[in-house]
C-alpha cells in the first residue's frame, strides 16, 4: 500500500492520488464524473475506503473499497449530500448532513440509515433556508465530532442555526438561530470550544449559553 493517499474532490467527480517520496503524486483512481464532490471520509483503519457525499451535478452517498478504482452508490439517490463524517473510535457509524437539510445516522457501515428527527423540533426549525434557488431548503455541512467525546456533535446549518447533541443524537439543542453557518472544527486543545465559518466571518464560543455541556456560543 503506498504511504498516502490524497483524495481530490472536484466538480467533475473524485481523483484519487498515491503519493511515494521516491515517485512523488501518481493517478491512481478516479471517478463519479459528472457529480459535484461535496464530502469525503475516508476510513480511519484502511486509506482505501472512502464515503463520498455529491450534490448540485449530480446526487448521493458513494463507497470506493479500492482507492478509487471502482465506487457503489450506497444511499440518498434523491438528496444532495453535503457532508460525511466517520465516529471517532467506531468506524462503522457515520454521519450524513444532506439537503433537505437532515442528519443521517448509520452504525452499520451504511446498510441502513436513520434520520434525526430531534431536528424537526427545534425552534429554528421553520425558519431554516437559503437565499437562491435551487437550495431554498437549506442544507446540514460543517460536521463536528469531539474526538475525546464522540456522543458530542456539532452540526452547521445553512442557513439556520448550529445544532449539536450531547448524547449521540437523543436529544437535540441549538444555538446561534438565523446565522449562516458554514464549517466548524472542534479546538483540538479545548475542545469545549468550537469555531465556525458564518458567511463572512468567524464565531468562537465564548462564555454565553451552554453549548454541549460546559461551552458557550456567541456570534
Amino acid at each position: 500500500m503506498p504511504q498516502c493517499l490524497l483524495y481530490v474532490g472536484t466538480a467533475d467527480g473524485l481523483l484519487v492520488h498515491a503519493y511515494d517520496p521516491s515517485r512523488g503524486l501518481e493517478l491512481v483512481g478516479r471517478g463519479l464524473a459528472g457529480n459535484a464532490v461535496r464530502a469525503i471520509s475516508v476510513h480511519p483503519h484502511d486509506p482505501r475506503v472512502a464515503y463520498v457525499g455529491c450534490g448540485l451535478r449530480g446526487w448521493g452517498l458513494h463507497r470506493s473499497g479500492d482507492a478509487g478504482g471502482s465506487f457503489e452508490p450506497v444511499a440518498f439517490a434523491d438528496r444532495w449530500v453535503w457532508d460525511v463524517v466517520f465516529q471517532p473510535g467506531d468506524p462503522r457509524t457515520l454521519w450524513v448532513g444532506t439537503e433537505p437539510p437532515m442528519l443521517y445516522a448509520t452504525r452499520d457501515g451504511g446498510q441502513t440509515f436513520e434520520a434525526q428527527r430531534g431536528l424537526d423540533r427545534l425552534p429554528s426549525r421553520p425558519r431554516w433556508h437559503f437565499f437562491y434557488p435551487p437550495f431554498e431548503a437549506g442544507h446540514l455541512h460543517g460536521i463536528a465530532i469531539d474526538p475525546a467525546r464522540p456522543e458530542r456533535l456539532f452540526v452547521a446549518v445553512e442557513v439556520g442555526a448550529l445544532v449539536y447533541t450531547p448524547d449521540g443524537g437523543r436529544t437535540w439543542r441549538e444555538a446561534l438561530a438565523g446565522h449562516d453557518l458554514h464549517r466548524l472544527a472542534i479546538d483540538p486543545t479545548q475542545p469545549d470550544r468550537v469555531r465556525g465559518g458564518i458567511g463572512r466571518a468567524v464565531c468562537q464560543p465564548g462564555r454565553g449559553r451552554a453549548v454541549g455541556g460546559r461551552a458557550g456560543a456567541a456570534g
